[in-house]
């Protein structure tokens, strides 16, 4: 029988801060190169997007600071990348702020879902647990009388 999976199943316990760095910048470069390849470069959307779902993906298997560190990578080579072409950080105001919020929004949004899995799931455990005491107290009641 197959059972259903669940993101905590796949999240698992998150992974150091020096790995999850390590996979967070590999991540954030590859979703760059993908985003300059498919001409990020003039839809600059697109590839805020794909730059957004990896820090999504990579949230939901590192801790919220090395999260947050990802997304911040993911505008560095934005900015350096898709908006400077050439590896030259800029600062654009609003736009920066926007494009940095985005990303960051998208970390947190990763961790948060799979805190929240990992937390449902702690939960569900100690209510098993609660129901099978609860149980095995009825059966020795019925057993006694």
């Amino acid at each position: 029988m197959s059972e259903k999976l669940q993101v905590g199943d796949l999240a698992g316990r998150p992974l150091p801060a020096s790995k999850g760095l390590l996979a967070g910048y590999c991540a954030m470069a590859a979703a760059t190169c993908v985003a300059v390849l498919a001409g990020g470069t003039q839809r600059t959307g697109v590839a805020l997007g794909l730059l957004a779902v990896a820090a999504f993906v990579i949230a939901v298997r590192v801790t919220a600071p090395v999260a947050l560190a990802s997304g911040a990578m993911g505008w560095l080579f934005y900015s350096g990348f898709i908006t400077g072409r050439h590896g030259d950080l800029a600062w654009h105001g609003a736009a920066d702020v926007a494009r940095l919020g985005i990303l960051l929004g998208a970390a947190l949004c990763g961790f948060a879902l799979c805190w929240a899995d990992r937390h449902r799931a702690a939960a569900a455990a100690r209510l098993g647990d609660r129901l099978r005491e609860a149980v095995s107290l009825q059966d020795r009641r019925d057993s006694a009388a």
